[in-house]
């Protein structure tokens, strides 16, 4: 097994939340104010749009989501976003037809960190965190 491959299982199998942990921020207020965290849209290596990540669970799909894309590779509810704290963001498959990966591994859910790139169908999402007073 590789390095890569030792730290992806890691992350991913290391991940599960029991019915007594932390719920999901409820709102933004939860959070510090120092912290703005942003998936953004990838093409290309470069980002071409930016969601801010606001609330405790924001989810991804083709329909009825937070992020919706008109991908038929993607499933209506697709995939969620859960963030804990600012060190802590869970994204969770929810039984999608084709799949989440993070950087390029498949997963049920997956802690991620900064810079981490989230696939649901032809899109590439990165985690970007920012540590500020302006939020970037």
């Amino acid at each position: 097994m590789t390095d890569s491959e030792d730290k992806n299982t890691e992350r991913t199998e290391n991940t599960s939340v029991s019915a007594n942990s932390e719920r999901p921020a409820v709102d933004r207020q939860s959070l510090p104010t120092h912290y703005f965290i942003y998936l953004e849209e990838m093409k290309e290596g470069e980002p071409v749009a930016r969601h801010r990540l606001n609330k405790g669970r924001t989810l991804i799909g083709r329909r009825q989501a937070d992020i919706v894309y008109d991908d038929p590779l993607i499933s209506r509810k697709h995939a969620a976003v859960e963030i804990y704290n600012e060190n802590y963001i869970l994204v969770r498959d929810l039984a999608s037809t084709n799949g989440t990966f993070v950087n390029d591994h498949l997963i049920h859910q997956a802690k991620l960190l900064d810079g981490d790139v989230v696939r649901v169908g032809k899109i590439k999402l990165r985690l970007t965190i920012i540590r500020g007073a302006d939020g970037g």
